[in-house]
């Protein structure tokens, strides 16, 4: 049997790396109408949602000695799938060697450029690629090789307005808006519209006061699995979250999505991104970058944004 099918690998641990690159993954399938094998780590249940995919394995390329063991199980993996061709969305060298020594035909990467004049068959990346955010290397990289880019989402469920989600739970704390500014922008919505339901993604325990003072519009999604919390916020109308993992889940869904202090997320990521930043940043793909804490983006700034939302 020949060997012709197409792979893609993507580290990409957490479920926001994947999400952000899904147009590129889903560009390749229609490049060749054909569904790929995505080799990653950390498989998850939404990205099983795609129908472009034949299969999903969860790969963890190590490092030390223990790569000897990560290359038997990548060569047998190519081996028995029947794999000629992949594309590796990394700057590490390592898939690149991996996939060269595994004898695929066709190995299409922007990791190390000497790496690449010796094995990979695209030209190599301009210097200034490397400090791009995430999204905009893998722009680059596609149109490098000549694939054009499409937009993929998930199919939401259209509820009515009075459905949002709000996140305000991240790993950097940079990444977070003051709590005492979220609590008053949850009273304004709800003075503003009394039935809204809103689906917090919070650290609970910083917000035990607001609970007891609004008990019946307040839903909690933190303890959800991303499955249940995709499902959550399908049903909402439009999203006001920092720069995470549900953002990205919100952006997918085809759902407005406001985000504070974003950091990976490029206006042309979705039209359906309005990034909250500071007034003074003229540049909006430059405060990408630097736009972090800022004392500009407080309670009214914010509002300024949203309260549209409430007079449809």
């Amino acid at each position: 049997m020949k060997n012709n099918n197409i792979a893609i690998y993507h580290a990409a641990p957490r479920i926001g790396d994947k999400l952000i690159h899904l147009d590129f993954y889903y560009s390749i399938f229609k490049k060749y109408k054909k569904k790929i094998i995505l080799i990653c780590h950390n498989k998850d249940q939404i990205i099983s949602k795609c129908d472009f995919f034949s299969e999903i394995i969860d790969l963890e390329i190590k490092k030390g000695l223990p790569q000897i063991l990560s290359f038997i199980e990548f060569n047998k993996i190519i081996k028995t799938r029947k794999i000629n061709k992949i594309y590796i969305f990394e700057k590490n060298s390592k898939p690149a060697l991996f996939s060269f020594f595994s004898g695929i035909d066709s190995i299409y990467s922007y990791g190390i450029k000497n790496i690449q004049k010796l094995f990979i068959h695209n030209n190599s990346i301009d210097k200034e690629y490397y400090p791009l955010i995430e999204y905009d290397q893998a722009d680059n990289f596609l149109k490098k090789i000549s694939i054009k880019k499409y937009k993929f989402f998930f199919k939401n469920n259209k509820l009515p307005k009075n459905h949002i989600f709000i996140c305000n739970k991240a790993s950097d704390y940079l990444r977070k808006w003051p709590n005492q500014n979220l609590k008053e922008i949850i009273i304004k919505i709800l003075n503003s519209n009394s039935n809204s339901k809103i689906y917090l993604n919070i650290d609970h325990k910083d917000y035990l006061d607001l609970s007891k003072q609004i008990k019946s519009n307040l839903y909690y999604t933190s303890n959800l699995s991303l499955i249940d919390l995709f499902d959550v916020i399908s049903q909402c109308s439009f999203s006001l979250s920092v720069d995470t993992g549900p953002s990205h889940i919100s952006l997918r869904l085809g759902i407005k999505t406001y985000v504070l202090f974003s950091r990976t997320l490029p206006n042309k990521y979705s039209d359906n991104l309005i990034p909250i930043i500071d007034k003074n940043i003229k540049d909006v793909d430059k405060s990408i970058i630097t736009n972090r804490k800022s004392d500009n983006i407080n309670v009214d700034y914010v509002w300024d944004y949203i309260k549209h939302e409430f007079k449809k």
